[in-house]
């Protein structure tokens, strides 16, 4: 009680001295006695008191309820008012700045002293509530829904609740400790978050990775990870806490919107977007590998008819059959893509001459063409394919896509069925 500061603002001098001579009595040091509330204010900001007693009506402009919000703007120094006046209005306005206590005068000593120490005992808890409010607004900042503590001289580890369920471990059988902990992390990532945390111990404080966790019946979490050292005055790491968050379903959902993003919704084939990408992808290999890339542009013949004749699901599972025959054809490490419509393209890496392309071209012909069942109905495809070849007939993509445009029309001119080699133009 002694180490308690407090400040009287009282514009009468009887009064602020008996509060004075009380108040001492009972062991509590006065920083000063101010009539204003701009005095008030000057003091709170210089002495930084403990408590605030406050009378409402004061001399100079600002009485005590506006002093008091002031005050409140830059500390929450308790306020407890003490006046003459006790009408709604003064209690509403003076509610607003959330005061600690409300004395009328006269004040009486044993009601003071106990509204005192209410109040700091009041103050005390808020600020301890403001503590924990932090602490919960640092957990949910970082954004991860577990928590732990890892007292590093003891090798003692702390986990909360969420923590064990993300690691799908039991409290009972976690030894509480940091192998513990490395036991369930991926064997294939152990290394990866050993580096993360020595280099946080090492003096860069803070880290934040993604791993692996396998949990107990076998299942992989995927972890999102923050965590901060605390150095003692030695400079030795003795404390280290974090928080995680199970990314799992986030970066599902990311990978399922990317393969719809980048893939034909029909035939489940790579589209346009990626087949680029995949085409840059093999000119690359291309040319460290010196050697070459077909692209393959396939356009099934009189695939309009079927739709007008059969319908769209006809014709749907009719592209579903015959991409699917396309696919089987090619190698793993070939890409087929959907342009869009009857059009597809084949991209055939690690090709040596134009003679591979047209045998690759013509097995293409031959599986598409195969008797094909669709609603009771039997068909029998036909294509027309235009091949061009990398680096002759194009540099980049947009090159050789158009290169094999125009030999696949070649091969419409000679009446389907027909695969055509691009033909370069010799310059006159």
């Amino acid at each position: 009680m002694s180490n308690t500061r407090i400040l009287i603002v009282e514009d009468e001098s009887l009064i602020s001295s008996h509060l004075r001579i009380h108040l001492t009595g009972l062991g509590y040091e006065i920083v000063d006695i101010v009539t204003r509330g701009e005095d008030a204010i000057t003091c709170v900001r210089e002495q930084t008191p403990d408590l605030i007693i406050m009378d409402i009506v004061l001399a100079g402009e600002m009485d005590g309820i506006s002093a008091a919000k002031e005050i409140s703007r830059f500390s929450s120094i308790p306020v407890i008012y003490a006046t003459s006046y006790s009408d709604e209005e003064f209690f509403d306005r003076a509610k607003e700045t959330g005061p600690f206590g409300y004395l009328i005068k006269p004040v009486k000593e044993r009601e003071l002293e106990l509204t005192i120490r209410i109040a700091l005992h009041h103050s005390e808890l808020e600020n301890r509530l403001i503590k924990s409010e932090q602490h919960l607004s640092d957990a949910q900042r970082i954004g991860l829904l577990g928590s732990w503590d890892w007292d590093i001289e003891h090798n003692t580890l702390e986990w909360s609740d969420q923590m064990f369920r993300i690691f799908g471990q039991e409290p009972q059988s976690f030894g509480a400790n940091y192998q513990s902990f490395m036991d369930r992390v991926h064997l294939d990532d152990r290394e990866y978050v050993q580096m993360a945390v020595d280099s946080a111990l090492a003096g860069e404080k803070h880290y934040c990775i993604s791993y692996r966790v396998v949990k107990m019946n076998g299942e992989i979490n995927r972890i999102q990870a923050e965590g901060e050292v605390t150095i003692n005055e030695q400079g030795e790491a003795v404390r280290m806490v974090g928080t995680a968050h199970d990314i799992s379903t986030i970066l599902q959902i990311q990978d399922e919107l990317w393969v719809l993003a980048h893939h034909d919704e029909l035939t489940g084939l790579p589209n346009r977007h990626l087949l680029y990408d995949r085409i840059g992808q093999s000119i690359f290999k291309a040319k460290r590998d010196k050697n070459q890339v077909a692209i393959m542009l396939i356009d099934l013949d009189k695939f309009k008819s079927i739709n007008d004749q059969f319908g769209h699901d006809v014709g749907d599972d009719y592209l579903k059959q015959v991409s699917a025959r396309i696919r089987s054809a090619l190698r793993e490490e070939d890409t087929l893509a959907r342009l869009g419509g009857d059009e597809f393209v084949a991209v055939i890496n690690n090709i040596s001459s134009e003679k591979d392309a047209g045998v690759i071209a013509q097995n293409l012909l031959d599986a598409i063409k195969q008797p094909l069942a669709v609603d009771d109905s039997v068909h029998t495809p036909t294509a027309s394919i235009g091949v061009a070849l990398y680096p002759g007939h194009g540099k980049d993509s947009h090159a050789l896509l158009k290169s094999a445009d125009i030999a696949m029309y070649d091969s419409k001119h000679q009446g389907n069925d027909s695969f055509s080699m691009f033909i370069k133009q010799k310059a006159s």
